[in-house]
């Protein structure tokens, strides 16, 4: 009664317009109770005493023609919409059935224990941390998983292990600790020579070339005086200007003479130097080289060691129950 009286109204609404116009004709069918029905979101029939729909079929009559939004909610379902456009005398049947809601199953998992040897380690399932440390009971999703432990000191081992739920996994992970850090020279207490610089040779070549210099100062002043006085004394004083172009000749090529030997012997000594200094850097490459085959040989060894004393680990060993 009370859902009729729900169309009743919807009737009343629209008769002004029925008046003036052409109408058509609504059927719903439901298969449920408890329907809440909205016509272009307006309620018509209310989840109140009994004044929804109930399962069957109704009839929403004299409605003008035009486009309708009808909307049908029922607890626990998703909301449905129809879309019509009536037109004259038009019956329209509006078939509406509710399905149950799909719920997502739980995803599968399995039973994995995690061990290690030594304990307290960090575990990683597909790169990520867990929040436990070993010894672990983790539930992991079925399925290929990589599991990866790795603790203070020690190298992270890693293994791919297929998980199902029939089967308990157990993984138990026996670390190997971090390679010895590499040994230099210095731990040894092994010292490299260093290698000495060459003096380089030019050096008696600037001392050759400051001389000339000098030589060239030398000549200006009394070859200057010399030619001067030849032009400007009379017959009876040109020896006087003589005796100055004569010293300035001389003490030109003195200089010439003095830079070219001192030069020489500089380079001399530079030679003999750098003889001693190759002698002395093909020693220190000699002394480098017994340091490079101690400092190897030392490594080499602590690697061995590390082998020996850590053979059978860095090893997983995956069984199922």
């Amino acid at each position: 009664m009370a859902l009729r009286m729900a169309f009743s109204l919807l009737v009343l609404l629209f008769a002004h317009a029925a008046a003036a116009q052409d109408t058509a004709s609504v059927k719903i069918k439901v298969d449920v109770d408890n329907v809440l029905l909205t016509v272009n979101s307006d309620t018509v029939a209310e989840d109140s005493h009994g004044s929804s729909l109930t399962k069957g079929a109704w009839f929403i009559l004299n409605l003008p023609v035009g486009d309708y939004e009808f909307g049908f909610n029922h607890a626990g379902f998703e909301t449905q919409h129809q879309s019509v456009s009536l037109t004259p005398n038009q019956i329209v049947t509006l078939d509406i059935a509710f399905l149950p809601p799909v719920i997502p199953a739980e995803p599968a998992t399995g039973a994995v224990t995690v061990e290690s040897e030594p304990d307290s380690a960090t575990i990683m399932v597909d790169g990520r941390a867990v929040e436990s440390v070993t010894p672990a009971q983790l539930d992991l999703a079925v399925g290929e998983r990589m599991v990866e432990v790795v603790g203070p000191g020690f190298e992270l081992l890693s293994k791919t292990v297929t998980v199902d739920s029939m089967h308990r996994t157990i993984m138990k992970y026996t670390l190997r600790p971090e390679p010895p850090p590499e040994l230099t020279a210095e731990s040894l207490g092994l010292v490299y020579d260093d290698q000495l610089p060459k003096i380089n040779e030019e050096k008696a070549d600037m001392l050759r070339r400051q001389f000339n210099s000098m030589a060239e100062t030398f000549a200006i002043i009394p070859l200057g005086q010399g030619l001067l006085a030849s032009v400007l004394l009379d017959s009876d004083d040109q020896g006087t200007a003589h005796a100055l172009i004569i010293s300035g000749v001389v003490l030109t090529a003195g200089s010439y003479l003095l830079g070219k030997t001192l030069s020489a012997r500089k380079l001399r000594n530079i030679q003999s130097e750098n003889e001693e200094i190759d002698s002395y850097n093909a020693r220190a490459d000699a002394h480098n080289f017994e340091v490079d085959q101690a400092v190897n040989a030392a490594n080499k060894e602590a690697m061995k060691k590390y082998q020996i004393d850590n053979r059978g680990r860095g090893r997983v060993k995956v069984t199922k129950e």
